[in-house]
């Protein structure tokens, strides 16, 4: 029996969907790299368990990223400093390893990671961060390697994806009608 797919490509050919996953993975690449070149590694403020790549100023790296993108308007860097209710759930996470210990967990409006990385820091099953910033997604990603943990991070609006959330017994969390 033949490989139905490689007989029908050539070699060297990709589908739609593989060149655009390259072309995603290039972008990632550029957005971490972004990320680097514009924040330095630091303990962050009352959890210094933690390390985050931070940047100096604000109204600076704002203007870097319109500039980087060609847009006016976006939003501000959150993912760039630890903003006072991340740094307070990272703490009480840090604090109470048993909140998250062999649990999944969701990290919302993620910013930098802080609170996933705090969560995979104690031992959750597995952290999954949302954002709809693509240097935000990058910061993860950067964060988490910086940690030494593993933090799925997705560009993606899960409050507005256009199908309700429910929790399943055997899968959690999750996105389904």
């Amino acid at each position: 029996m033949g490989n139905d797919t490689a007989a029908a490509h050539p070699p060297g050919h990709r589908t739609a969907a593989a060149a655009a996953a390259v072309a995603e993975d290039a972008e990632g690449a550029e957005d971490a790299a972004f990320v680097r070149a514009h924040t330095r590694p630091g303990p962050v403020p009352f959890v210094p368990e933690v390390r985050l790549r931070m940047a100096g100023d604000a109204i600076e790296l704002w203007e870097t990223t319109e500039r980087a993108r060609g847009l006016e308007g976006l939003p501000p860097p959150f993912w760039a400093f630890p903003w006072a209710g991340g740094v307070a759930v990272a703490r009480y996470v840090l604090d109470h390893p048993e909140l998250v210990r062999g649990r999944r967990v969701l990290d919302l409006a993620a910013g930098s990671g802080l609170v996933g990385v705090a969560a995979a820091l104690r031992g959750a099953a597995g952290v999954r961060a949302a954002e709809i910033d693509a240097y935000a997604v990058a910061s993860i990603g950067v964060n988490a390697e910086l940690n030494g943990v593993a933090v799925a991070a997705e560009l993606a609006d899960v409050l507005d994806a256009g199908r309700p959330w429910r929790r399943s017994r055997r899968s959690g969390p999750r996105s389904g009608p």
